[in-house]
C-alpha cells in the first residue's frame, strides 16, 4: 500500500489493487489489445468465482514509486511494439493522473496472440488502404489514428492525452473545409 501524504489532515493511502484497477481499464482500452492475462494471484482469485478487474497486472509500490507489469494478448496483425508504446503510455499517464504516484516502469508482456475466428482475413488492399488513410490522418492530426472496420459500421480513433492536444486538433478541424453543408 502506498501513503501519500498530502497536507497536515491526514495521509492518503492507495492500495494495490486500486492502481491495478486504473492500469488493467487503461490497457483494454488501447487498440490491439484483445485482454489481460491473468497473474497467479489473479488466476487464483478467479477460480473461487471472484471477478477481477486487476486481471493481468503486477504492481509493485515503493514510497511514492510504482512499477507496473502488464500481461496482455495482442490482436493478430497489430503492430506488437506499437501496440505495447501506447500501452505503456496510457497506463503511466492514468496511474500517474488519477494517484498522483511516480510510475517509474510499466513493463509489457506480450503473452499471446488473438487470432480472428474468421479465417478470412480482410482484404490486403483494404488494410492498405486503412493504413494509409491512418498515416495521412497522423499526418494532418499529429495524434495516433486507428480506423476500426466493422460490418455495419467502421469508427475512427483520434488518440489524446491532454485538454490542450483535444483543443488543438479541434481547432484542425474547424479549419477543413466543410461538405455536405447546407449553403
Amino acid at each position: 500500500m502506498s501513503e501519500l501524504q498530502n497536507n497536515d489532515t491526514g495521509n492518503v493511502n492507495i492500495s494495490t489493487e486500486v492502481v491495478s484497477i486504473i492500469a488493467n481499464m487503461a490497457a483494454t482500452g488501447i487498440e490491439g489489445v484483445t485482454s489481460m492475462i491473468p497473474t497467479l494471484s489473479s488466476g487464483v482469485a478467479e477460480l473461487f468465482g471472484k471477478k477481477n478487474v486487476a486481471r493481468g497486472v503486477k504492481v509493485e509500490i515503493k514510497e511514492n514509486d510504482a512499477v507496473i507489469d502488464l500481461y496482455i494478448t495482442v490482436e493478430y496483425g497489430a503492430k506488437i511494439p506499437d501496440v505495447a508504446w501506447n500501452v505503456q503510455t496510457k497506463v503511466k499517464t492514468e496511474v500517474e493522473a488519477m494517484t498522483g504516484l511516480n510510475v517509474t516502469d510499466v513493463n509489457i508482456h506480450v503473452e499471446g496472440v488473438s487470432v480472428p475466428k474468421e479465417n478470412k482475413p480482410a482484404p490486403e488492399n483494404a488494410t492498405y488502404a486503412y493504413r494509409r488513410a491512418e498515416y495521412h490522418l497522423k499526418q494532418i492530426l499529429g495524434s495516433q489514428v486507428h480506423i476500426i472496420p466493422g460490418k455495419k459500421k467502421s469508427k475512427i480513433e483520434i488518440e489524446y492525452y491532454t485538454t490542450d492536444d483535444l483543443e488543438r486538433i479541434m481547432a484542425i478541424f474547424k479549419q477543413l473545409p466543410q461538405s455536405g453543408s447546407p449553403q
